[in-house]
């Protein structure tokens, strides 16, 4: 058999000489050339078998790699879809939910203050304390809440759901500074409501707010307990109260008994807060703005001053706001024991109590029968609306029941209720149409300034 190169020259130089060759060299050249063909068969069959192969194998591995690729995507999206799953998991277990925050400010009521110019205005969530749903206690877990300022009026709070206090800095502009203001969300928002965001209107009162139409009482010594000047009738009055000189710091007081219409902010919040909004007579005088509130418990009267940054006052405050100190404006207190904020004598006519000496048939204006004022200017505290005293700050035998002070409108005369040494008791939840408040701070209030 020739080569395949040589078959091809053997072929090309009989076709040059012309010339006849013999059937069996025929037979040889032809079978010789059917070989290479059937040679160049296989090899073109191999050729082809193994491009097919290459190509099975390039599209397995196509197949292999997209398989991959989705297998990949598949087990990414498991894993976010886990993320989540385990996300949501958290915020069901810790029940949170979400909900902005619209802050209102003022200065009085009815005059609302300019948000953009309390430029350390923060909040902060705190829970109650336990089994006390009327006092904050501590912040709830930095872990559980999120609070953002999202516009300048606006906080955006993801936080667990339920009762919440919310504690508020910064109400002062720039250079004020005062205590910070309480108010309590009686239904934070939880998981079941994140698929949306509600929206709650906070009241919030400025520095200025609280430092309104306050005075500020001295430090110093006073005379506290004992019988008082004139020598009160009734020795169970003063029984559990000797007398005794007590120094207090400085302390801010309300001028007035808290009226309907600085108690209106804070009841616009009722069905936040759950606190109820005073009811009164439709055929009185109790529901004007100058009225003082009434109608509230001794819960409801510390929600409002921690609402005003303020407090309830003490014995010891109440009284000394009452009598005076040993000394006032630099010399003696010429009744330091008085039996009345204005003396030592009775004036019907400067006390809103029982009859019809006073000019009124109820109730009066927070502001009016300014000679009935204290030394120091306090007003109406004798008559008009009994007030709440602050639980931690009672004196005398320990008792479950709180103390108000003052004697009211239909206090009678001869029972000298309208004095400075009666405090009576009352439960806690006790409220009726003759007992209101008045709020007390630390520190210092001036004229033009905050504390």
């Amino acid at each position: 058999t020739l080569a395949p190169d040589e078959q091809v020259t053997a072929r090309q130089r009989i076709a040059r000489l012309g010339v006849s060759i013999s059937r069996p060299v025929e037979a040889f050249l032809a079978a010789g050339e059917r070989r290479q063909r059937a040679v160049q068969r296989r090899k073109q069959a191999r050729r082809i078998a193994i491009s097919a192969i290459a190509i099975a194998v390039a599209v397995v591995s196509l197949v292999l790699a997209r398989s991959f690729r989705e297998q990949k995507y598949a087990a990414e999206a498991q894993t976010d879809a886990l993320a989540r799953q385990a996300a949501s998991l958290r915020l069901a277990a810790g029940n949170r939910g979400r909900v902005d925050l619209l802050i209102r400010p003022f200065d009085r009521p009815g005059a609302p203050a300019a948000i953009g110019e309390l430029p350390e205005l923060s909040l902060g969530l705190f829970a109650a304390r336990s089994r006390d749903v009327d006092h904050p206690g501590a912040p709830l877990p930095v872990d559980l809440v999120s609070v953002a300022r999202t516009r300048v009026d606006t906080f955006s709070v993801d936080a667990p759901g339920g009762l919440t206090f919310v504690r508020i800095d910064g109400r002062g502009r720039r250079s004020e500074r005062c205590s910070v203001s309480w108010i309590r969300i009686q239904s934070l928002p939880g998981y079941a409501e994140r698929i949306r965001t509600p929206q709650i209107e906070l009241q919030v009162p400025t520095c200025r707010a609280s430092a309104a139409d306050a005075i500020t009482i001295p430090e110093g010594e006073f005379i506290y307990g004992g019988p008082g000047e004139p020598v009160a009738k009734f020795p169970e009055y003063y029984r559990d109260e000797p007398e005794e000189i007590v120094r207090l710091d400085r302390f801010g007081i309300d001028r007035t008994e808290v009226s309907n219409a600085w108690f209106a902010p804070f009841a616009a919040m009722s069905r936040t807060t759950d606190y109820a909004v005073p009811r009164y007579p439709a055929d009185g005088v109790s529901a004007l703005p100058s009225s003082p509130v009434a109608a509230i418990d001794a819960y409801e009267a510390e929600a409002y001053c921690r609402f005003m940054g303020k407090r309830l006052p003490s014995d010891h405050e109440w009284t000394k706001a009452a009598r005076g100190g040993l000394t006032l404006n630099g010399a003696a207190n010429p009744h330091p024991r008085r039996l009345y904020p204005w003396g030592v004598q009775l004036l019907q006519s400067c006390v809103n109590m029982a009859g019809d000496k006073d000019g009124f048939d109820w109730v009066a204006p927070v502001d009016a029968m300014r000679c009935g004022a204290s030394p120091y200017g306090v007003l109406h505290m004798a008559g008009n609306v009994a007030e709440w005293i602050a639980a931690e700050g009672q004196t005398g035998p320990a008792t479950l029941l709180r103390i108000i002070r003052g004697g009211a409108v239909n206090s009678p005369p001869e029972l000298e209720h309208t004095t400075t040494v009666v405090r009576n008791q009352r439960e806690a939840r006790h409220f009726d149409f003759t007992t209101g408040v008045r709020c007390v701070t630390d520190g210092d209030i001036e004229k033009g300034s905050t504390w």
